[in-house]
Order: structure tokens, then C-alpha cells, then sequence
């Protein structure tokens, strides 16, 4: 699915059973969208614990 706002729509129905109207699909696509953002390039990931099982 090539239109995240549509998707939002399916998913709504999907696993909510609920018709989501154009406008609060752009609000949940916009509200995304606030969440994405470059990796800064000092990051560096967490070391796991010693128990956790490895892929």
C-alpha cells in the first residue's frame, strides 16, 4: 500500500473494527510523522543482557 494515511484507514477497520474518517486518518499519518526522525550519529545501541537469546 503505497498511501500511509489509506493504510491507517485499513488498519483501523482491520483491527478495530472502525471506519475512520479522512480526517482523523490524516491526524494519526500526521502524528507519525512527528515520531520520525534521523538517527543522531552518536548513537549507539543499548547492550543486551547476558540472557537474552541471540537471533
Amino acid at each position: 500500500m503505497s498511501d500511509l494515511t489509506r493504510a491507517v484507514q485499513v488498519m483501523g477497520k482491520a483491527q478495530l473494527g472502525v471506519e475512520l474518517s479522512d480526517e482523523d486518518a490524516a491526524a494519526i499519518t500526521a502524528f507519525l510523522g512527528a515520531l520520525t526522525q534521523r538517527v543522531p550519529a552518536n548513537y549507539s545501541a543499548p547492550t543486551p543482557f547476558p540472557d537474552t537469546p541471540r537471533e
